[in-house]
């Protein structure tokens, strides 16, 4: 999700283009662009989905400690694991 989910800007606005879309615009993208009727109630499945990702991730020796702490640090800096 680095790169900008449409082409172009306003004029004037500071482009994006690696930065994480604003929660706010990914659920305009899934409605506008991908039919997601729901996009609030798709948005919790998948937070929820990562968070039991990385409790299962906790308990799996065979996934490096480094790997767990960076995907749950750039999870949260994404914004992705708040409500």
């Amino acid at each position: 999700m680095a790169l900008k989910l449409r082409r172009g800007g306003r004029s004037g606005e500071a482009s994006r283009a690696r930065s994480y879309p604003s929660l706010d615009e990914l659920q305009a993208f899934g409605r506008e662009v991908c039919c997601v009727y729901h996009p609030v109630a798709v948005g919790a499945r998948m937070r929820e989905s990562m968070r039991q990702t990385l409790a299962l991730a906790e308990r799996n020796s065979a996934v490096p400690s480094a790997v767990r702490r960076l995907t749950a640090q750039a999870w949260e800096e994404g914004g992705l694991l708040r409500n």
